[in-house]
């Protein structure tokens, strides 16, 4: 009896790697069919045609990059100088008698993104993971910050009629707006 149990299981283990099998030829068939169908690249912007509305060019910060840019920059700058502060005065004793008894400064560390890579150098002892972590996320949260400030040029096309939604309590509709 125990060889028709495990019989049993080989053929469901069989059937299951057939049905996985079968359904990655069907993803694969059907991503090769939307590839195939993909519509050609959207051709680069260039400038209106006759009868076209007029455009013209804007500069664009991108908001989310320096949302994101600056609270990574900001929190791990905080946080670091909190665990610094912290951790300098618990291993450096609260009472006089084991004040600066084996620790250093770490002045550094409060410095942002430029500290932590110089307290590494010039620490007796550095906690290598935390500042090289720290000094990762700071220098990562300007990079995204300057990216964001840079930001892009758009080209804006100018709107002589809009076409709005708009939501109320008691329903909403479409709000028709025309410039001249």
């Amino acid at each position: 009896m125990v060889g028709g149990h495990h019989g049993g299981a080989a053929l469901a283990v069989r059937r299951r790697m057939r049905n996985v099998l079968l359904v990655a030829a069907l993803v694969a068939s059907a991503s090769a069919r939307v590839r195939a169908q993909a519509p050609p690249p959207a051709a680069p912007l260039s400038a209106p045609t006759a009868g076209a509305p007029p455009t013209h060019f804007e500069h664009r910060i991108q908001t989310g990059l320096v949302i994101g840019g600056a609270l990574t920059l900001s929190v791990t700058w905080a946080l670091t100088g909190l665990l610094t502060w912290y951790f300098s005065g618990l291993y450096c004793g609260l009472s006089e008698s084991h004040r600066g008894v084996g620790c250093d400064n770490h002045a550094w560390m409060y410095v942002p993104i430029a500290g932590p890579w110089v307290e590494l150098r010039a620490s007796s002892s550095p906690n290598t993971a935390g500042a090289v972590s720290s000094g990762l996320l700071q220098a990562g949260g300007l990079v995204l910050l300057i990216a964001g400030l840079v930001g892009h040029r758009v080209q804006v096309w100018d709107r002589r009629v809009q076409l709005q939604p708009y939501f109320a309590s008691g329903g909403g509709g479409v709000t028709l707006a025309l410039r001249f």
